[in-house]
């Protein structure tokens, strides 16, 4: 465990560690699928669901979900939206 981890974002270090990456990035999956089902129930259609923060980035053109992920650990991730390209 690095001890920048542990001054940063100690929750994130210990589950990280504790669950191991692969049940933590289930989770967060998880998470998004909910987000996505809940966005279809209370989204007209031909509109897009942009969230962010639940670490997965993800993009699901079929549901018209946009998960941007998260900003931390020198890692980010952004995106232009331009309707014009969206189909």
């Amino acid at each position: 465990m690095r001890i920048d981890s542990i001054i940063r974002n100690p929750l994130n270090a210990i589950l990280y560690n504790v669950l191991n990456g692969k049940i933590l990035c289930s989770i967060f999956k998880f998470v998004n699928n909910s987000i996505k089902v809940k966005g279809r129930e209370l989204l007209v259609d031909k509109k897009i669901l942009v969230t962010g923060h639940t670490h997965i980035a993800e993009l699901d053109r079929q549901l018209g979900f946009v998960n941007t992920g998260f900003i931390g650990y020198g890692a980010a991730w952004y995106m232009e939206i331009d309707e014009s390209s969206y189909k």
